[in-house]
């Protein structure tokens, strides 16, 4: 797919995902008004849960993989969604679910997740490869400290974990969605406009530095973003793993290196892996419940394989 295509038929995969997501696999039997009131009050708000998610993660797995130069990172691998998931449980232990829990449980994803980031950027010394190898030991320790956690929960609440745990997509408030989507909003623009310094960042730090770009402080700033991204998506999906991971890859396969485009790319191609798994969702959900996050951990397993078998991931001869 050259570049023009690329730019015509990705957005228009998104607008027919969009329309599936809305109208197949409704419910039957049911009149006019039943069918208005599941389309207003549950696919739409799932819809723009699954969108701003998707929007999140892809943005936040692209800048991952641009600043710390490795194409297997993103915000699951170094650990930061899972720090964001601690803080997720920890908040149900203290408040318990609903809408007016969601901005601490939104605070203790960010706070616990962006400790993470602190905490790798202390111990790598700012080192892209020592910061892989850490997240991935702070990622197994924060999803030890969230299982001890889910021990102590009443029935209600263990269901509640468990589900943010495994990835689901469910209709949030408008309180919610106007929340996240305000932080989303906020995080992606400001890394858009930080774009040129992110993209300089795919050097190496030597070249960087001579470009006048300040390594540390770029680095850090752009990781921070990409952060709260990441933890906000864990706030209102939960564990969504593959996400960040994929879509960069499919993107710089159609529209090449620069981060701009990669960026836009993004922005459409995360909502559309996530509308694509939430469909799969619907198509069984008369049979059986299946949640999100384990159709994405699929495809992202099959993908990487794939990957690996062609040796594009690595140079191996």
């Amino acid at each position: 797919m050259n570049l023009k295509g690329g730019f015509l038929i990705i957005p228009l995969l998104l607008v027919l995902l969009i329309l599936a997501s809305f109208f197949l696999f409704l419910p039957q039997n049911i009149d006019r008004e039943g069918m208005k009131t599941v389309i207003l009050n549950i696919r739409l708000p799932e819809i723009l849960s699954a969108v701003l998610t998707g929007v999140a993660l892809a943005v936040s797995g692209l800048v991952f993989q641009v600043v710390l130069r490795n194409p297997l990172a993103d915000s699951y691998v170094v650990g930061i969604s899972g720090g964001g998931a601690f803080g997720v449980t920890l908040s149900l232990l203290l408040v318990g679910m609903g809408g007016a829990a969601f901005p601490l449980r939104a605070l203790s994803a960010f706070v616990i997740g962006g400790g993470s980031l602190v905490l790798l950027m202390k111990v790598s010394k700012g080192n892209p490869e020592r910061m892989l190898l850490a997240g991935v030991l702070l990622n197994t320790a924060f999803a030890a400290l969230a299982r001890l956690i889910v021990s102590f929960l009443d029935p209600a609440e263990l269901a509640a974990t468990n589900t943010l745990l495994i990835g689901f997509i469910y209709p949030i408030s408008s309180f919610e969605l106007s929340f996240a989507f305000s932080v989303i909003l906020i995080s992606a623009v400001v890394l858009l406009r930080a774009g040129k310094a992110i993209d300089i960042l795919s050097f190496s730090d030597d070249e960087a530095s001579s470009l006048g770009v300040d390594v540390a402080k770029v680095r850090f700033a752009s990781l921070a973003g990409a952060s709260l991204l990441a933890t906000t998506a864990v706030s209102i999906a939960g564990m969504i793993g593959f996400v960040g991971l994929i879509v960069p890859h499919i993107a710089r396969s159609v529209f090449g290196n620069s981060f701009g485009r990669l960026f836009a790319a993004s922005v459409i191609l995360g909502p559309a892996l996530m509308l694509a798994a939430y469909v799969m969702t619907k198509a069984v959900s008369s049979i059986v419940i299946v949640p999100v996050g384990l159709y994405i951990n699929f495809v992202g397993i099959l993908f990487f394989f794939a990957l690996l078998m062609k040796k594009e991931l690595f140079n191996d001869s």
